[in-house]
């Protein structure tokens, strides 16, 4: 501990002179050999500290879906159903509805084909003559056929110029205003983009709405059964876990369609585990797994997602003589002269008293 390491050190400069203090804050922040000596580590804390740097771990991980590990879609309609004739669930679906609505909302939306003419710099007064040209052949001609012919859009050209339904927020501006202003069947007047020049025929048109709490309710309850079920799931499978039951999780992963990734190895002084992305706790586990207690004995856990952790060997590396060991001793001596400072200069204001001399405050004035 660097704090206990230093502590009698502290104490000592609390009780000295000034000019005693002086000294020894220089050669805290300007060690000489002496000082540099008597903070040098111990070769057993170097060794130790290399030991650390050097363990390694390496684990495979299954990542959960906690909450959605079962999907909504897969809920039967009969189990829907008989969740919904249940009075205490009316209550919990109406209050997940009234906190959700905004996601039962759709705004107005428009289908429309297009045809884009595209022109660059000078090339705009011909992409107004073309577009033009083209805007009086759909007054008798199909627009859809004038679309595979014209259109410069390879997206929707194949498709006779259809974008489908879409909302405002979907288009370019310009798009968008022409598109919601025109009337079903009708071709408007060219409209510039940045993309070019485009003739919009709308065929279809959806009104805003929102679905009613009795249009919503079964899709609420399928929702509310998943996400019941996917918990459920999750804690039978944390269960067998504590049992050491390696067949019960691997019929889990299974099951659920999951599957085992392998994290690369890490050091104990890492901060997380590779694609795990889980911080100390993991990290904890992972040293704490064996080849003869492979399973970690919990889940780990990280927001809405849960690990399932399993021991993986490691590869010993070649046994190679370090050429860092001078460095890493005078890192630490460095580290340990920087911490003495900073911890005696905050136990000096602590205890330090602030008195005026009243001749110079005044004087200064």
């Amino acid at each position: 501990d660097k704090q206990k390491l230093t502590l009698p050190l502290i104490h000592l400069l609390a009780q000295s002179s000034p000019a005693e203090a002086a000294e020894v804050r220089h050669l805290l922040s300007h060690p000489d050999g002496h000082t540099r000596a008597a903070l040098q580590p111990l070769p057993l804390e170097t060794d130790r500290q290399k030991e650390l740097g050097a363990m390694k771990a390496e684990v495979e991980f299954v990542r959960i879906p906690a909450d959605s590990l079962v999907i909504p879609e897969s809920v039967p309609q009969t189990d829907v159903q008989a969740f919904v004739a249940k009075p205490e669930n009316e209550t919990k679906l109406k209050a997940a509805y009234e906190s959700r609505k905004q996601e039962f909302s759709t705004d107005e939306t428009v289908r429309a084909r297009h045809i884009l003419v595209s022109f660059q710099g000078s090339d705009e007064k011909k992409a107004l003559e073309k577009i033009n040209m083209v805007a009086e052949k759909a007054k008798s001609e199909d627009f859809a056929k004038l679309a595979g012919q014209f259109s410069d859009d390879p997206g929707s050209k194949a498709k006779g110029g259809d974008l489908g339904f879409f909302t405002k927020d979907k288009m370019v501006e310009e798009f968008a205003k022409a598109a919601f202003a025109q009337n079903v069947g009708e071709v408007g007047r060219p409209v510039k983009t940045q993309y070019g020049y485009h003739l919009i025929k709308v065929e279809a048109k959806k009104p805003a709405s929102t679905r009613t709490y009795e249009e919503a309710r079964d899709d609420l309850a399928s929702q509310e059964i998943a996400r019941d079920r996917s918990r459920a799931a999750v804690e039978q499978l944390e269960a067998s876990m504590r049992q050491g039951d390696a067949n019960a999780v691997a019929k889990f992963v299974d099951a659920h369609k999951l599957k085992w990734e392998a994290s690369g190895p890490f050091s104990i002084e890492a901060e997380q585990i590779p694609k795990m992305g889980a911080g100390d706790d993991a990290i904890r586990t992972a040293f704490a797994l064996t080849p003869a207690k492979p399973l970690s004995d919990r889940l780990i856990r990280q927001g809405p997602v849960a690990f399932v952790v399993r021991h993986k060997t490691v590869q010993p590396s070649k046994d190679e003589k370090d050429p860092q060991a001078s460095l890493l001793a005078d890192f630490t001596a460095n580290r340990r002269s920087e911490d003495a400072l900073r911890l005696w200069l905050e136990s000096l204001k602590k205890s330090a008293r602030i008195s005026y001399n009243s001749q110079t405050s005044g004087s200064a004035q």
